[in-house]
């Protein structure tokens, strides 16, 4: 592919319909006026090259939106690719994609015409319909604006002009529930609730009778400490939590995103994180993340802790999300 030295920016503007089969849609639906997602190419404005856009998306369809810019160069074709990538696997290999309002070149490839008016100047928007797929990770379109000649992804040859300008959509993995400045109590502050369920994000009720043993409610993924029928040790604030009804706990890597995680990566997170003891989390520590396997299920919540409160009224504040 011919080395890009402007900065690109994408931005879909000709309205056409795409299917998840990757076949021309016999009713294609009306094109929005705002793009879900777009991209720019400029070479009036240099930067960053081949340019990627991402998209987390638990939708039916998305609108992609890709434009180019250029005062210098004459662009009259757009060729528009896509892979898929499955969870736990690889892109699988690029596949032209056959929209509607595209033409075959001589070589069988789909592209679209860029007006002689637009040469300079191009974008195009598409829908693209989600797959939604648990099996499924993510799929990549790529842009390509080219010259006036056949054009293949995988001997390009000298005729790209600019791109690829590429939107990525992340399906279904996107961690939609989310809850913020929670307290996870200590089991010896009084009249407090010591224990959290991450499947509903919401406090479960304990307490300690007369004997100083703890009683749980139900529905708990971790508590303060012990388990029901434990006599609480209340010398010092615990800073952590025994898990409960199958819940286990890892922590993450220092480097790894919190605000962008996907179900995907705390999977794989999880798998490759640090091991605790079999029931217990200790020494939390401001901006600590735990990743929770919930119950024994393939699904996944991740803690991040955002402040310890000791004193008379002991706590553990933190965030958390899950899909």
């Amino acid at each position: 592919m011919k080395k890009l030295t402007h900065y690109m920016s994408v931005a879909l503007f000709a309205s056409v319909t795409l299917l998840a089969s990757c076949k021309k849609s016999d009713n294609p639906i009306p094109t929005p006026q705002s793009p879900d997602a777009s991209l720019t190419i400029d070479e009036n404005n240099p930067g960053t090259t081949n340019k990627d856009y991402t998209v987390f998306t638990t939708d039916s369809r998305k609108v992609i939106e890709v434009r180019s810019k250029t005062a210098n160069n004459d662009m009259k074709r757009v060729y528009v690719y896509k892979t898929e990538k499955s969870k736990g696997g690889t892109a699988s290999a690029y596949v032209n994609e056959n929209v509607t309002g595209s033409k075959p070149d001589d070589a069988g490839n789909h592209y679209f015409a860029v007006p002689d008016g637009d040469k300079n100047n191009y974008a195009l928007k598409i829908s693209v319909d989600i797959d939604n797929d648990e099996t499924r990770d993510q799929d990549k379109y790529y842009f390509y604006f080219t010259k006036d000649n056949n054009f293949d992804v995988n001997n390009q040859g000298n005729n790209v002009i600019y791109g690829p300008g590429t939107i990525t959509l992340i399906y279904d993995s996107k961690l939609t529930h989310s809850t913020k400045e929670q307290k996870l109590y200590s089991i010896c502050n009084a009249d407090q609730d010591a224990a959290f369920d991450l499947t509903s994000f919401n406090k479960v009720s304990t307490s300690l009778n007369g004997s100083s043993q703890i009683q749980i409610g139900t529905g708990a993924d971790l508590i303060n400490q012990g388990n029901q029928g434990d006599v609480a040790t209340c010398t010092s604030f615990r800073k952590g939590w025994d898990r409960q009804n199958g819940t286990t706990f890892k922590k993450a890597s220092s480097g790894f995103g919190y605000d962008n995680a996907t179900h995907n990566n705390l999977e794989t997170e999880f798998n490759s994180g640090i091991n605790f003891s079999p029931n217990a989390v200790d020494n939390v520590a401001l901006g600590d993340l735990y990743i929770a396997k919930l119950r024994g299920e393939n699904n996944y919540a991740i803690i991040k802790i955002t402040g310890i409160t000791e004193g008379t009224n002991n706590y553990i504040e933190f965030s958390a999300k899950r899909k």
